[in-house]
């Protein structure tokens, strides 16, 4: 145990080493925030680590942001809560949504803001506004997908989430069963730099995040630093 905590303890001085403090803390920051989210949420450390899991899968996959994956299944989540729906239906339409921007050729930041409008309005009830036209504007493959799962064409799809009609019940089902589909489209698309820039960073913070979790090396940090900001003025 302690040759383990050694070689943890000299891991992290490396990191530290080769990174800047600002890359690690927003990393940590990243990995601790969506774990506490998650143990918020599922009040289980057990189901917090599957969430995790399924999170870290999802975002390798379909090359998307790790932060963006984990806000979409977050909010996914809590909108289908009274629907019954099981953490694996949860993350079939997270990585369903994921893939689906990957297809349609959206870039990083737009995939990420998209996805995030997407889970703003699931979880709020309805996708419609600004959140409907955000998902349609960058998701040309998604919409499709929703339209002709509901057996409309776009325009009247348009008109079905204007009406509020867009809801997690409507939605989740033709998300669960697109995404085999879609996970097959992807693995035969080859990786763009934009995207091997975020599978880098996702890869930076899984480490910082196992670091973390084996050690609280980074969240000691954050302790001394806190400690310090309550002392500034003495």
């Amino acid at each position: 145990m302690g040759g383990a905590n050694s070689a943890l303890a000299q891991l992290r001085n490396t990191i530290i080493a080769a990174f800047s403090v600002r890359e690690i803390v927003e990393a940590a920051n990243v990995m601790i925030g969506v774990e506490n989210r998650m143990n918020a949420l599922t009040q289980s450390a057990e189901k917090t680590g599957i969430a995790m899991d399924h999170m870290r899968r999802i975002a390798l996959d379909s090359r998307l942001d790790f932060d963006a994956v984990a806000m979409l299944y977050t909010r996914l989540a809590l909108a289908t809560d009274h629907l019954g729906a099981t953490q694996r239906d949860v993350a079939d339409a997270t990585q369903t949504v994921a893939n689906t921007f990957i297809i349609a050729g959206s870039h990083a930041q737009e995939a990420n803001n998209s996805a995030r409008q997407l889970a703003q309005g699931l979880a709020s009830g309805a996708l419609r506004g600004d959140e409907l036209r955000s998902v349609m504007e960058n998701n040309t493959i998604l919409t499709k997908m929703l339209a002709e799962g509901l057996n409309m064409t776009i325009g009247e799809l348009r008109e079905f989430g204007h009406a509020g009609k867009l809801t997690a019940e409507t939605v989740m089902p033709i998300l669960i069963e697109g995404m085999k589909s879609t996970n097959e489209q992807v693995t035969k698309m080859p990786m763009t730099l934009g995207q091997a820039g975020v599978a880098l960073r996702n890869n930076f913070q899984f480490i910082i995040g196992d670091v973390e979790k084996a050690s609280k090396g980074f969240s000691g940090l954050a302790s001394v630093v806190n400690k310090f900001a309550q002392n500034i003025d003495g």
